[in-house]
């Protein structure tokens, strides 16, 4: 459980996908700020478990890729917009991001 969610991911710690995770060395991740909270989470989760280790992704080098200029997600429901209240951002996992700014476009 995290942030009183039940994360839930079906790679097992013995598996094939397991053993490549954790020959992974860096995870990134683009359009992280238009992502659900909930799906950052499992990963943190699935990390969490497959090394048996409490901190945030494990340890792992993360670097997710966002523009926090971006238009916000909205969903239609009976006709309105509604903003999506479920964004990385609103994760309790989202005040261990360090942020930096892009100064020159690569």
């Amino acid at each position: 459980e995290y942030g009183g969610n039940r994360c839930k991911c079906q790679i097992s710690s013995n598996s094939k996908h397991a053993e490549q995770i954790r020959e992974t060395s860096v995870i990134t991740w683009d359009k992280l700020l238009m992502t659900q909270k909930g799906n950052i989470e499992t990963v943190d989760m699935l990390l969490r478990d497959l090394y048996s280790c409490n901190l945030p992704f494990s340890e792992k080098v993360f670097i997710g890729i966002g523009d926090f200029h971006q238009a916000t997600l909205v969903i239609s429901r009976n006709g309105k917009m509604v903003m999506i209240l479920k964004l990385i951002k609103l994760s309790l996992i989202w005040n261990t991001f360090e942020i930096y700014d892009l100064q020159k476009p690569v």
